[in-house]
């Protein structure tokens, strides 16, 4: 199960993590990387496919592919996202 984190002090630094990954997505916006304009939801897409793996390999949930593939996977997992969020 997960864990809520009460104390407000404790989401300080996920707090301006997040806010420098909106920001780097805005800032790729800006650039015309993306087709949409939407960063809001642009971000949250990236970020939630990222702790997706995170999770992945931390749980050790990725057990059914070989040890040595699984690092390039998630990579190439990470760079298809990223790809289709640039033709959205």
């Amino acid at each position: 199960p997960m864990e809520s984190i009460e104390n407000q002090e404790c989401w300080k630094l996920g707090v301006a993590s997040h806010s420098f990954f909106v920001e780097t997505v805005q800032a790729c916006v800006d650039a015309r990387f993306f087709k949409s304009t939407d960063t809001e939801t642009i971000a949250y897409t990236l970020w939630c496919h990222a702790h997706g793996l995170v999770s992945l390999f931390i749980r050790e949930r990725m057990r059914m592919y070989p040890e040595e593939k699984r690092e390039a996977l998630a990579k190439k997992s990470f760079d298809m996202i990223v790809k289709m969020a640039e033709c959205l």
